[in-house]
């Protein structure tokens, strides 16, 4: 569920006719269209043109004309990102032109002209996160997308991530991994009542299965369904709790 203001701006944004060059990703999109299981305050708007990439650009700052405030933090050609405030609701919205993603990426239309990628195309993203940040958040989302991709295995997840990231493999997904550093009190933003002790220790008991898999992954040992990965957490926190 995302807030209200938010919903209501990213709807605004879309009806400043964006057509097929512009998207919604990331946890805003997992969570306000499919998941519903965490907070998010972002509107990652991602555009296949330079001219997509300018009407999402105008399109943001058009947001003013609804009563928001809009803080412009950086542009360049490629990039736009600023702090907006809506009917007092901070979030911030970015817009980032990305051919590659409009290759790999299935889109649908959602009722009030919304474009959000597919889960499947989440599935690809998120797996791309595990190089290039792995954050607390990350690794939520991929543990709920997991109870719907069960049968995917590290293999899977991998050649996914790769998609996005083409430099992406499983000794990189490892580094990356073993060396991510997650805080409690990052936690703190699960919506089905979790508190950020639980979702901390939920997230890091999946780092470790999801490390466990990558070295046996590397020794060309049989693989584990990740569904069966989740399932495991879940076991670990009843027997904590």
């Amino acid at each position: 569920m995302l807030p209200a203001p938010l919903m209501l701006a990213i709807k605004h944004v879309f009806s400043q006719g964006l057509r097929d060059g512009c998207l919604l990703a990331g946890g805003t999109a997992l969570s306000g269209f499919y998941a519903g299981h965490r907070r998010s305050d972002d509107m990652d708007l991602f555009t296949a043109t330079p001219a997509a990439q300018q009407a999402a650009m105008l399109a943001i700052k058009s947001l003013e004309r609804i009563g928001a405030k809009v803080d412009v933090r950086m542009r360049t050609a490629q990039f736009f990102q600023c702090i907006c405030a809506l009917q007092g609701h901070p979030f911030s919205a970015t817009s980032v032109l990305d051919v590659n993603l409009f290759r790999v990426a299935d889109t649908k239309v959602l009722k009030g002209g919304v474009r959000v990628v597919t889960l499947e195309a989440l599935l690809k993203m998120k797996a791309a996160t595990l190089v290039s940040r792995a954050s607390e958040k990350d690794l939520f989302d991929l543990l709920w997308m997991m109870d719907h991709f069960e049968t995917t295995d590290i293999s899977g997840l991998i050649k996914s991530g790769n998609e996005i990231d083409g430099g992406l493999d499983a000794e990189s997904v490892l580094l990356s991994l073993s060396g991510a550093i997650f805080r409690e009190d990052a936690c703190g933003f699960a919506l089905d009542g979790s508190s950020p002790r639980q979702v901390f220790e939920r997230i890091g008991d999946f780092r470790k299965l999801l490390i466990k898999e990558i070295s046996g992954f590397l020794r060309a040992q049989p693989l584990t369904p990740l569904g069966e990965l989740v399932k495991s957490v879940r076991r670990i926190e009843k027997k904590l709790g």
